[in-house]
């Protein structure tokens, strides 16, 4: 019979810094491997890991995302999204959109999803 574990021994990633941790340690994968196919820098892994930067941008947090296969609304904290199958496919493919766009049309973009709903 295989004993259950008890809920005590569950830890909840509650920063973004323990979900990349632990998502990144899940796929054992070294930060810099993360941060290549995120398209950013291991220090800036690094630092998203130790609290350090709690608020990327857009552009980090959707590589990051793709990097680790999951949504960036399940790496903000939506535990929801996880197992969304079709937001997962629609991500990916805005994704893809987005990394084809010039820097110049992605940086425009982040400015539009940064300043959403400061009406």
């Amino acid at each position: 019979m295989k004993k259950l574990k008890s809920k005590r021994n569950v830890k909840v990633h509650r920063t973004l810094g323990e979900r990349v941790k632990h998502l990144r340690k899940g796929s054992m994968m070294k930060q810099g491997e993360v941060a290549r196919l995120a398209g950013c820098t291991a220090s800036c892994v690094a630092s998203i890991e130790g609290g350090l930067s709690v608020n990327p941008t857009l552009r980090t947090l959707t590589g990051l995302a793709a990097a680790l296969g999951v949504t960036p609304q399940y790496l903000s904290g939506d535990n929801a999204m996880k197992g969304d199958v079709l937001n997962s496919v629609l991500q990916k493919k805005f994704y893809a959109k987005f990394k084809a766009l010039s820097a110049n049309d992605q940086r425009r973009i982040e400015r539009i999803m940064d300043d959403w709903g400061k009406e």
